[in-house]
């Protein structure tokens, strides 16, 4: 396959030249052996520009790539364009020279145009904004530089998809990187970013309104901030996955979701490294950055380098989900109620009836659940999980009597008739019990603890007990 690949990229690279007046190449039949052909390739005639009708340009087999990339020749874009192309909708960049010329400041990029790095392109202070569907890339994440010495954004866009690979970019006078919008009408465009080097730069980007922004193994070297997120209605999904941003701003935020709504977050192996003062990331309490129903997920990323890692968020949050994060304590689905030295009685109406157990409950902990102190446990989490259940109890009779008593978990106010546990208890040593259990749990559906006397109506105290939910 490879060898056809090669194949296909001489023959495109050699036999598709159309004829141009002053231009001479080499032919090859499609059936060359590819063992017989040159190492070098020369092409003879005008540059575009030039008035040198013996200026050659060299194509050395090894330079016909799988992917069509061509290196090492003079003015790659003059070439293509005195012996027709290979695409109507490539444009080589050795400089700033062959992107379209600047107006006010501006550069436009084509509509439906890819820009091949391959050379320095020092841009000034002329930004750039997008066409329809482009997309910028090289070879190398790290030379040759497009460098922005404004103080504005270097790509601009409104309502339109861009990608963005393998490029390294300076923004040496703090310049943002990025400023795309879109209009709540558009229903959101997108932006993939992977494999980019940001040596310098003022903000990372801003990003309102967006449909998809999938930001991947990529890294800002020395920013003063990351990413500012705005936007409510067009958001599907905001990723980012294996990114370093590093700063020394006192003032720095990695991520600033400030009113954004987003159906999926997701930040995995996202490193951010800022001194005390910095926030890793900065949102709106109680999850109102998170449509309901849905989940934020932040998975072995480091905060360090002395910033607070979060800012309005916390990893009870309902919607939000930490785990194994360096600075970031891990989210977990749990509640713990207990109470001691208990001397309320649990009134017995009915024999064989269970009742839930009377007594003031401390909530030692919770993460999306809500303990109260009268013993119920409700889940806070809008998806359904399987938790373990633990309960312990120790019962003594009103009175002193012996009595023959079932202990039961009950979800949502009625008694789960497996989880039953029976005992005989009297009035003088507590008697105890604890029932190991499982079960599932939604939003809003709750856990209590219930008592039934076999034997008669008297009464029943729990003296102690411990419920936990995990």
């Amino acid at each position: 396959m490879k060898m056809l690949n090669r194949f296909l990229a001489l023959f495109l690279a050699l036999s598709l030249i159309s004829p141009v007046a002053g231009v001479e190449a080499k032919r090859f039949s499609d059936n060359t052996n590819l063992d017989t052909i040159p190492s070098t390739f020369e092409f003879v005639g005008n540059e575009p520009g030039q008035n040198d009708k013996n200026a050659t340009y060299s194509l050395t087999s090894s330079q016909i790539r799988d992917d069509l990339v061509i290196g090492d020749i003079p003015d790659l874009s003059s070439l293509y364009l005195a012996t027709g192309g290979l695409s109507n909708n490539l444009v080589y960049v050795n400089s700033v020279d062959d992107l379209p010329t600047p107006v006010a400041g501006v550069i436009t990029l084509v509509d439906n145009t890819n820009y091949r790095i391959s050379g320095a392109v020092n841009l000034g202070t002329d930004r750039l904004t997008l066409g329809e569907n482009n997309a910028v890339y090289a070879g190398n994440r790290f030379a040759p530089l497009i460098t922005y010495t404004g103080t504005g954004s270097l790509f601009t866009g409104v309502d339109k998809h861009f990608q963005l690979s393998n490029v390294a970019i300076d923004c040496p006078n703090d310049g943002q990187v990025y400023d795309l919008s879109c209009t709540p009408s558009s229903g959101g465009k997108i932006l993939y970013h992977q494999g980019v080097t940001v040596f310098n730069c003022g903000n990372f980007g801003t990003f309102d309104d967006m449909d998809i922004v999938n930001i991947n193994n990529s890294s800002a070297l020395n920013c003063k901030h990351g990413f500012i997120i705005q936007g409510t209605t067009n958001w599907t999904f905001f990723g980012i996955t294996k990114v370093a941003l590093t700063s020394t701003n006192t003032t720095f935020k990695g991520i600033d979701l400030n009113n954004s709504v987003h159906q999926t977050f997701e930040l995995s192996n996202l490193v951010l490294r800022a001194p005390a003062g910095a926030i890793g990331i900065e949102g709106l309490a109680n999850s109102a950055n998170i449509s309901s129903g849905n989940l934020a997920v932040v998975t072995n990323g480091e905060f360090s380098g002395g910033l607070t890692p979060t800012s309005g968020i916390t990893n009870s949050d309902i919607r939000w989900k930490f785990k194994d994060n360096a600075g970031i304590c891990d989210t977990t689905q749990d509640v713990l109620l207990a109470f001691v030295n208990n001397a309320l009685e649990t009134t017995i109406v009915t024999i064989n009836v269970p009742v839930v157990v009377n007594a003031v409950w401390t909530v030692e902990r919770s993460s999306k659940f809500t303990g109260t102190s009268a013993g119920k446990a409700t889940c806070d989490a809008e998806r359904e999980a399987i938790y373990s259940v633990d309960l312990s109890l120790g019962l003594v009779s009103v009175g002193g009597g012996a009595l023959d008593v079932t202990m039961y978990l009950a979800k949502d106010g009625i008694k789960i008739d497996g989880s039953a546990i029976k005992l005989t208890i009297s009035g003088t040593v507590p008697q105890n019990a604890s029932i190991p259990w499982q079960l599932s749990l939604d939003e809003i559906e709750y856990v209590e603890v219930m008592i039934a006397n076999n034997t008669s109506t008297i009464n029943v105290i729990a003296e102690y007990g411990k419920l936990r939910i995990k």
